[in-house]
Formats: structure tokens, C-alpha cells, sequence
């Protein structure tokens, strides 16, 4: 299943440079932002 987000500009640059500095794609820092904020927003409800 695919999404779409949008996100502001000063945001994607910071993803961007994290993806640089990781050597990952943006995609994967997304991702794994999303998935780092479900587990704690489903462990505080």
C-alpha cells in the first residue's frame, strides 16, 4: 500500500542530509520515522 505525505521543504532537507550522512535513501528514513512514531504512539494509549 502506498501513501502520500507532504512534507515541508526545511523537513525534507533535513531528511535528505540524514539520508546522505546514512547513506540510505530518504525513503528509509521516512519509513523508519513513521515506524519509530506508531510503536511509541501505541504504547502510550
Amino acid at each position: 500500500m502506498e501513501y502520500e505525505i507532504t512534507v515541508a521543504w526545511p523537513l525534507v532537507e533535513l531528511v535528505l542530509q540524514e539520508a546522505a550522512e546514512r547513506e540510505v535513501s530518504a525513503e528509509e528514513i521516512v519509513t523508519e520515522a513513521i515506524k519509530k512514531y506508531l510503536e511509541r504512539s501505541g504504547r502510550s494509549g
